[in-house]
């Protein structure tokens, strides 16, 4: 089963999402903001990562951060509003 980690801070959207993906048999991390995010991507291996472009908080850091990684990932993805 593939790994994802939806890095948004909107419930609505997260629950969109991960009811989607979920249906799709993929298992789903959810965090609400890229602080959270980049703890969950250093503690986990993923096979997709998506990243909402308009966090609130740690976007940057997120966006660097898994950028930068030298893990292999194969797709990042972005939501925008």
């Amino acid at each position: 089963m593939s790994k994802i980690l939806v890095i948004e801070d909107d419930f609505d959207i997260q629950e969109l999402i991960t009811e989607f993906m979920n249906a799709q048999n993929y298992k789903i991390d959810v965090a609400n903001d890229g602080v959270e995010g980049v703890r969950l991507f250093q503690n986990n291996e993923y096979d997709l990562v998506l990243l909402e472009a308009a966090l609130r908080r740690g976007n940057a850091t997120a966006a660097g951060i898994l950028r930068c990684n030298e893990v292999t990932l194969n797709k990042v993805g972005f939501t925008v509003r």
